[in-house]
């Protein structure tokens, strides 16, 4: 989706241009961290997840009174915390929501931007044939696959083992020992 506002304030300062709209791709729409746009901009135009969660529950509950059932209220918070969590969800009790709806979280990972140029870096800065985009290649073959490829010659061996990574209990039902059951 478009932005046409943003678009337009990038127009009118002479920031619209290809190299802006691949910086919006490569942060998916955020503008907080593109430098070139002038800070006035960037605090006018920030995504939900750069807002904090407990403005927006003050926001929803001072709402509310104007609402005569109820609202369906998202929760968008960057955090894991559970810590975090809780105080939010408290907030919102204690200001008096209904009901909050949804928790909307980011993604652990992104998706592929298939349609940006990737021997550019986001910096504008273009790689130099075979030099860092080679040798990062390369050390992710000598460091990663390679131990991989030794776990086939291992008969008991998991992928975590070779990779110095701790391999997970499974948890067996029947386990009196096991704490998740519990």
């Amino acid at each position: 989706m478009v932005n046409q506002y943003l678009v337009a304030d990038l127009k009118k300062l002479g920031l619209w241009d290809a190299d802006m709209l691949e910086l919006l791709k490569r942060n998916d729409g955020g503008i907080q961290q593109i430098d070139r746009i002038p800070a006035q901009v960037r605090a006018k135009y920030k995504e939900v997840f750069e807002i904090d969660p407990k403005w927006l529950v003050r926001a929803a509950a001072h709402r509310g009174k104007w609402i005569d059932q109820s609202q369906s209220f998202n929760v968008f918070t960057r955090t894991t915390s559970g810590n975090a969590l809780t105080e939010i969800y408290f907030l919102a009790w204690n200001m008096g929501l209904k009901t909050t709806y949804y928790l909307r979280t980011l993604a652990a990972s992104g998706i592929e931007k298939s349609t940006l140029d990737i021997n550019k870096k986001p910096d504008g800065v273009v790689f130099s044939a075979g030099g860092d985009m080679q040798e990062s290649a390369s050390h992710i073959s000598k460091n990663v696959l390679q131990p991989v490829a030794e776990l086939k010659n291992e008969e008991h061996a998991s992928a975590g083992d070779v990779l110095g990574i701790t391999t997970p209990k499974l948890c067996l039902l029947d386990d009196p020992t096991c704490e998740a059951c519990q």
